[in-house]
């Protein structure tokens, strides 16, 4: 159950929470969370197959057609069965791609590097020939951030060999895509190429914006109403909101508990001075401890 007091104590502290979101807006698909379950939802399979094929340029109605979105943990049966949830995967006869979405460079970054690599290994079953059948693994991560110096929406990134200098692709059956949506925010919309307006539609929040840049565009037409839909049940939201709030409380007790830790480590260092007889004015430089909370500590405890 959501403790609405907590949430009321953390927004007057200044906590900006996102579910549910306020009238006239819904949550970008730029959450992560959001992201996941509607890029799941077998209704917004258009908006999927059309973003796989926008960054891929596999053929949008064969992904319609034949794509399968499963279960985002590592295939059954595998030589190393790890169990890590993914934001999505999608089989398409024997390519696997993997999409997500990311916020933090640093955190995502590393772990859609780790993901990439073992789910590539192990599309491969327990007795299969690597002789035997051919799978190619493609990654599609979506990033809010700068990773690459250069003004390309889209960066195409393959395994080569340089040590010739002539940089040569060692493979082509794992590869990753990089979708840099901060690459955007100095175009209007209105004069986009079709994969421009389909990534900004990522970027907005505001449901007359929405619902302006779709105009004209079945796929995304619907992909807002379910958004706009989605952004207003109660039911996912109320869990969204739960989560969230939990995971600020968690936060919170861990700053708390470093805090108390360090000012416990500050106490010590001022008794220790205090008893070489220290002067005040320097325990409180050297320990960070106030004056007060000095003196504090020099009275006999009650």
């Amino acid at each position: 159950m959501i403790d609405y007091n907590k949430k009321k104590i953390l927004e007057e502290k200044g906590f900006k929470f996102k579910y549910p979101p306020k009238e006239g807006y819904v949550v970008p698909l730029t959450d992560d969370r959001i992201f996941r379950i509607f890029c799941r939802d077998r209704k917004n399979r258009k908006f999927v197959a059309k973003l796989i094929s926008l960054v891929t340029d596999i053929d949008y109605d064969l992904l319609v057609e034949r794509m399968i979105v499963v279960d985002s943990t590592v295939p059954d049966n595998s030589v190393c069965n790890h169990l890590n949830e993914q934001d999505v995967i999608v089989t398409i006869n024997n390519t696997t791609l993997n999409l997500e979405m990311s916020s933090n460079v640093y955190y995502n970054k590393r772990k859609n590097e780790r993901t990439a690599f073992k789910y590539a290994g192990n599309q491969y079953k327990v007795g299969s020939s690597i002789e035997d059948e051919t799978y190619i693994f493609y990654q599609i991560c979506i990033e809010n951030y700068d990773l690459f110096k250069n003004d390309y929406l889209i960066n195409e990134v393959n395994m080569i060999n340089v040590t010739s200098g002539n940089y040569e692709v060692e493979t082509n059956e794992f590869k990753k895509f990089h979708v840099n949506l901060k690459k955007l925010k100095k175009v209007c919309y209105n004069s986009y190429e079709e994969v421009n307006k389909f990534f900004k539609f990522f970027t907005l929040e505001k449901e007359k914006d929405l619902e302006e840049i779709s105009k004209g565009d079945e796929i995304l037409m619907e992909a807002y109403k379910h958004l706009k839909d989605l952004s207003h049940d109660s039911v996912p939201m109320s869990k969204l909101e739960e989560q969230e709030l939990n995971e600020y409380c968690q936060r919170l007790a861990i700053m708390d508990a470093k805090n108390e830790g360090e000012k416990s480590k500050q106490v010590e260092i001022a008794k220790k001075m205090l008893e070489d007889n220290v002067d005040i004015s320097s325990i409180s430089k050297y320990s960070g401890l106030s004056i007060d909370d000095i003196d504090k500590i020099k009275e006999p405890e009650k």
